[in-house]
């Protein structure tokens, strides 16, 4: 007995459509930030900078505490999140370069998801369905905010919406 195919999910030329829409969403966003900041990356929310020192001592063999001595704490919201910042950091990026590290994987982040909505949207409903949801994901100020943000938002998301993906694919 043989078991039944998993639904293909088309996008068609929603893909490409979509990949380009949020690409110019994330040069704008860069742009207007770069802009307003001299050319610098700047955290658009505190919480970037506890989670950066916090990579940073987890970097350099204090995890968990915000600087080495202090007593472990749950001050970083995100333990992958955090790691990811603390690889960064080990390979080198500090300071600035370790924001736009944070600001440059969400728009990594970002863009797959775009990516990953189109695909549950056709997985749901089709083609149409899939425009739908890719358009949605690019055009929602606080969904993009998230991602370029530099939080471990756009990392929960790409996971969260890739995981939404395996399971409606089978």
């Amino acid at each position: 007995m043989s078991t039944p195919a998993a639904p293909r999910a088309t996008t068609g030329a929603a893909g490409p459509l979509l990949t380009v829409a949020a690409a110019g969403v994330v040069i704008l966003f860069l742009g207007a930030m770069l802009g307003a900041t001299s050319g610098h990356f700047v955290p658009q929310v505190t919480d970037l900078y506890l989670v950066c020192q916090y990579a940073k001592a987890m970097a350099e063999g204090h995890p968990f505490r915000y600087n080495a001595g202090d007593a472990p704490t749950t001050g970083a919201t995100s333990l992958s999140h955090t790691a990811l910042l603390a690889l960064a950091h080990a390979l080198g990026l500090r300071g600035e370069g370790l924001v736009a590290f944070a600001v440059l994987l969400g728009a990594a982040c970002y863009l797959v998801t775009v990516g990953l909505a189109a695909r549950v949207g056709a997985l749901l409903g089709g083609r149409r369905a899939a425009l739908l949801a890719g358009a949605l994901t690019v055009l929602s100020g606080p969904v993009v905010w998230g991602f370029l943000s530099g939080a471990d938002v756009g990392l929960a998301m790409v996971l969260a919406t890739w995981l939404l993906a395996r399971m409606l694919a089978g």
